[in-house]
C-alpha cells in the first residue's frame, strides 16, 4: 500500500483533497484507504470523517458496494465512536442511498424516453413506406 494510504490521519487536509483530485475516479483506492485508516481504532477521526464527506459516496456504492457496505459496517463497530459521529454515519449512508436510489430512476427515465423515442422512428418510417 502507498504510504499516505496508511497515513491519512497524518496528511492536513488540503492534501486530502488533492489526493481525492488526483485519485479521480478510483473509489475502490479511497475506499480501502479509509479501512486502513479504521484498522485498530476505535474512533472515527476527524481525517477519515474529511475525506467520507468530500468523496462521492454515491458513486462509489454503485461502483463496489461489496466494499462501501464494508466500511459503513468497520465504521458502525467502532468501539469508541461518538454519538456525533454514529449520526454523521448514519445521515451520510442515507444521504448515500437517497442518491443513488434517484440516479436509478433518471437511469429508467433515460431508457424509457429512448425506447419510445426508437417506436417514433419506426412508426414515422413504417407511414412513409406506405404512402
Amino acid at each position: 500500500k502507498q504510504w499516505y494510504q496508511r497515513r491519512v490521519r497524518e496528511l492536513e487536509t488540503g492534501q486530502i483533497d488533492l489526493l481525492l483530485k488526483l485519485g479521480g475516479s478510483n473509489t475502490d483506492l479511497f475506499l480501502q484507504t479509509i479501512l486502513l485508516n479504521l484498522t485498530g481504532q476505535g474512533e472515527l477521526s476527524e481525517k477519515v470523517k474529511h475525506l467520507l464527506q468530500n468523496m462521492n459516496l454515491a458513486f462509489c456504492s454503485e461502483r463496489n458496494e461489496e466494499l462501501y457496505l464494508r466500511v459503513i459496517d468497520t465504521i458502525s463497530n467502532l468501539s469508541q465512536i461518538s454519538k456525533t459521529d454514529l449520526r454523521f454515519v448514519l445521515k451520510m449512508t442515507s444521504d448515500t442511498a437517497r442518491l443513488v436510489t434517484s440516479r436509478r430512476e433518471i437511469r429508467k427515465t433515460k431508457t424509457t424516453l429512448v425506447r419510445d423515442m426508437e417506436k417514433d422512428r419506426v412508426l414515422i418510417i413504417r407511414c412513409k413506406t406506405l404512402n
